[in-house]
This record gives C-alpha cells, structure tokens and sequence, in this order.
C-alpha cells in the first residue's frame, strides 16, 4: 500500500534497503523484478518491531513493578515491615515507569485492542499511476481451409465407394480435388474433380483429407451394381399403317413391318 524503495540484490540473493517514511512497527513485504520486468509474488509479511499480545504486556508491567519494590528494599537493606511500605512502593512505582517506557518505545508494540482489532486501511498514494485502460481489439477469426484431397498416387475415382463401380476418372499423385462427402463407416472420400458433373469416390487407401473435416457431410452411398444383367422391355415400334410408316408407342400386338424401299 505505501512504496518504500528498492535495491539490487548480490549474486546470492541479499540484499539492503534503508526503510525511511515507513512509521512505527511497519508490516512490510518485497518482490523481486528481473532484468526483463518481470515480477515474482511477495515474499511473507516481516516486522522491525517486536509484537506482543496485551497479557504478554501486562505481566511485564506487574515483573517490572514487583521488581522494583524488591530491588528498593535489598538496596535500603530493610526487613518487610510497614516501615518499608513507602520505599516498596516507591520502587514499585519506579519499576512500573520503566515498564511503561519500555513498552512505548517504537521497537515495541502491545495489541491492548485485541486481536479483533484491525487497523485502519491505508488510503492508497494519489502519486501511484492510475491503472491503465484497455481497449478491446477486435480478433476476426481466420476460417478454416476447406477440406480437400489429395492423391498420394496415381489413383482412379469410382462412380460409388467400392470397386464393384466403373471409373469415372484419374487422378495423378499429388492432385488436390474438393472434399464433399464421406461415409459414416469410413474408408472412401466423396470428391468433385472440376472436369466432372457428377461426384466420385476415391478410396482412403490412396488418398489424404486435409481441412476441416467436422464440416463434411455423411453421404448415403449408391447401391452397388449387380452382376444380373437387366432385361429392357421395348416400348414403342416402328409399323405400317397403311399408307406410311410411323412410330407407334405402345408397340402393337401384331405389328406390320414396314415396306424396304
């Protein structure tokens, strides 16, 4: 709360300060700063005074003044007697005083408040810089790279995540393409080669995904082809009707050809 100075230190840590303006049983505490403004905690609280609790301090009074009295009657070499009451007081008296002044003196303090009482804050210096104002920087965030792929080979891009789908192209090692979608399950990247209208899969395997893959959707992949083949039923044919030949749809039951010319 109140600045009272400073000093280098030597190689081993000692150091001195000559404490001036700090009052009566100050209660002091210390940092240490390095060479690059750097400040440690404070140390633990020390006292240039000695401390006492009030019992501490009145059974010094009662020692001083109980020793006085018996100093005065050894010294005066009189018997207890009521005669001698004048000069135990006396030295009672005088013990006590010395008590007093011992117990005022600026090395010495005696709580006689109690520990419950606290002192007074101290009001902070008006010389001490007030505390700077911060003004907030706005921080625009930078966006994440879009995810993307990257061949780590000489790789093909299927119409659907298995072998079992034709190649709908190549791509050579160290091609970036698009990342669009990715299965649930894992092990095939849904791409979207730019010479492409349609997306393909290239598998993991031979393939790297950089980005921020949290933003790439799972795709319901299509169902793998069938080694079947498909049966295509004809819709409409071509027929003389007569006169000409035409296309008819539906095809009719018993279509007539048409003439060759």
């Amino acid at each position: 709360m109140t600045y009272l100075g400073y000093n280098r230190s030597d190689a081993s840590g000692a150091f001195r300060v000559r404490l001036s303006g700090a009052g009566s049983c100050p209660i002091f505490t210390a940092t240490a700063t390095d060479s690059s403004g750097n400040t440690s905690a404070f140390s633990v609280n020390r006292s240039t005074c000695l401390r006492m609790p009030p019992l501490v301090g009145i059974g010094i009074l009662v020692g001083m003044a109980g020793g006085g009295s018996a100093f005065t009657l050894v010294i005066r070499r009189r018997p207890p007697s009521l005669s001698a009451l004048p000069w135990a007081a006396f030295g009672g008296l005088l013990g006590l005083g010395l008590g007093l002044l011992f117990l005022a003196l600026p090395s010495v303090q005696v709580n006689w408040g109690g520990d419950n009482q606290r002192a007074a804050p101290v009001p902070m210096s008006a010389n001490l810089p007030q505390p700077a104002t911060l003004t907030p920087i706005p921080i625009t965030p930078t966006p994440a790279p879009a995810p993307e792929v990257m061949a780590l080979e000489n790789a093909s891009c299927r119409l659907g995540p298995s072998t079992q789908f034709n190649i709908a192209t190549y791509f050579v090692q160290g091609q970036v393409v698009p990342l669009i979608g990715r299965l649930q399950q894992g092990g095939w990247w849904q791409v979207q080669p730019p010479d492409l209208q349609l997306p393909c899969w290239v598998s993991e395997s031979v393939a790297e995904a950089n980005g921020d893959l949290s933003a790439v959707p799972f795709v319901i992949p299509p169902a793998p082809p069938t080694d079947e083949p498909t049966e295509i039923t004809p819709r409409g044919c071509w027929t003389w009707t007569g006169n000409k030949c035409e296309y008819r749809d539906p095809c009719p039951a018993q279509p007539t050809p048409c003439p060759t010319p």
